[in-house]
């Protein structure tokens, strides 16, 4: 990655909140816990323990994410670096 593209990236990155709880993003656009449990095919307190969980697999994390219109996105910071970690396909 260029250090033009790692300099926009951390201008972009400084702007978020990090500290968003799932069930902050999902209210925010407008999904109820139910909603997201039916697109993942699970029920909605399977659903509530997810967005309680604080061990969540990456994988489910993505199809979460995924079913709120997403992507899931992880940058790992080492020093100056920036680098977008390549995740394997949610589907």
């Amino acid at each position: 990655m260029s250090p033009k593209r790692q300099q926009q990236i951390k201008v972009e990155t400084d702007e978020l909140h990090y500290d968003y709880a799932l069930s902050q993003i999902r209210r925010h656009i407008g999904f109820t816990q139910m909603e997201v449990a039916r697109r993942l095919g699970i029920s909605q307190p399977t659903y509530a323990e997810y967005e309680h969980g604080n061990n969540m697999r990456i994988k489910t994390l993505q199809k979460i994410v995924s079913a709120l219109g997403g992507k899931l996105s992880v940058y790992v910071v080492i020093g100056n670096g920036i680098y977008d970690l390549k995740m394997p396909s949610s589907k």
